[in-house]
């Protein structure tokens, strides 16, 4: 059984590693920052532990209960549907305080590194339209930003 489990384990590695090494090559698009993960790409709650493909279907198999979108630290929902909106700008880390910018936007603090593909340390201002402000590019490098109060125009 523990050759058998062996082989299996053999096997997806030596299946797998080619279709990773061939997405890591893939050269990014313009303006994308390499380390971004995919947005539009699924990810599970737990463990993927096989695969198959057939009939051009992808089946995963594993010990996870949910499969959909990445969506990283911080997602919008619709108050009235209950479900996440479908466009925002991705995190790559946690979102410990967010605060309204009075103009239908907010600012992020957390730890992270990248927003929307674009670098941003540890705050973010996302503007009412769900994109990355490019003109608001303070770090905050020393460490997370765990609360944030913004009066007036200033944060």
């Amino acid at each position: 059984m523990k050759l058998l489990r062996r082989a299996a384990g053999s096997f997806r590695k030596s299946v797998l590693a080619p279709l990773f090494l061939a997405l890591a090559c893939l050269p990014p698009a313009t303006g994308q920052i390499v380390n971004e993960p995919l947005q539009d790409f699924v990810t599970t709650d737990g463990t993927v532990a096989t695969f198959a493909i057939t009939n051009n279907v992808l089946y995963l198999g594993g010990a996870f209960t949910q499969v959909g979108r990445r969506t990283g630290g911080c997602v919008p929902f619709n108050p009235v549907t209950g479900l996440p909106e479908s466009v925002y700008p991705a995190f790559n880390g946690e979102v410990n305080s967010m605060v309204p910018d009075g103009q239908g936007g907010l600012y992020a603090g957390g730890i992270f590194t990248l927003v929307g593909g674009l670098i941003r340390t540890n705050l973010v201002h996302i503007r009412a339209d769900r994109s990355v402000d490019p003109n608001w590019t303070p770090s905050a490098a020393g460490g997370s930003v765990n609360t944030m109060a913004l009066s007036g125009s200033t944060l």
